[in-house]
């Protein structure tokens, strides 16, 4: 089968392209990563690690550049990452193809919804998706409850860490589905929030 483009999955993985492939580069960016590390720093106030995080932000922005300005293509998810991209090398193709989900594959016609329930779904093992469930749980989700006091937060990820988050109610589903089959009132935990962990690559 012939090959006609090459996608590069994150600017990780670029480091496996050989050099000269003959066909176009595809950079898939789920992230700009190095704004990821610039925004830790604006909250750290560590110094030593402020230093070593200054470190790898210019590393890493470094990498970035060359990964997407060697690129033919460089997908990005949002217009915010893509003009973020644009400052980096502006002589790329740069195209915004936004997060989708097919809700065929989720929802069956004789399930019923689910109310009152916020979902979050992404990999526990990455630091900002960590800091964005404590950030809705501590910070909206009571404030939420004041409007709707049913409301229940339902967080669904890979490789959660056992230290976290403390204190939460935590149950293994076998499926993205089972996710959604499985959430019936129960008895509230402390910070009264229910936690789910699934596999995002098992699917029914």
């Amino acid at each position: 089968m012939p090959c006609y483009a090459r996608q590069c999955e994150t600017i990780d993985s670029s480091v496996n392209l050989p050099k000269h492939l003959g066909v176009p580069i595809i950079v898939d960016n789920h992230n700009v990563e190095h704004l990821v590390v610039a925004r830790y720093l604006s909250r750290e106030a560590n110094p030593l690690k402020r230093l070593y995080g200054w470190l790898e932000y210019k590393k890493l922005r470094r990498w970035e550049k060359k990964v997407c300005c060697s690129a033919d293509v460089v997908l990005a998810c949002s217009a915010e990452d893509k003009s973020s991209l644009e400052e980096l090398c502006s002589r790329v193709s740069i195209w915004v193809t936004p997060n989708v989900i097919d809700t065929a594959v989720y929802f069956d016609e004789n399930e019923h919804e689910v109310e009152n329930t916020v979902l979050y779904m992404g990999g526990m093992d990455w630091y900002p998706n960590r800091d964005a469930v404590e950030f809705f749980a501590f910070r909206i989700l009571p404030q939420l409850r004041q409007l709707v006091p049913e409301v229940k937060f339902v967080v669904a990820g890979r490789n959660v860490h056992p230290d976290f988050p403390k204190g939460w109610s935590l149950k293994l589903v076998s499926t993205l589905r089972a996710l959604f089959r499985t959430c019936a009132p129960r008895s509230q935990r402390l910070p009264s929030v229910w936690y789910r962990c699934v596999s995002a690559a098992e699917h029914d």
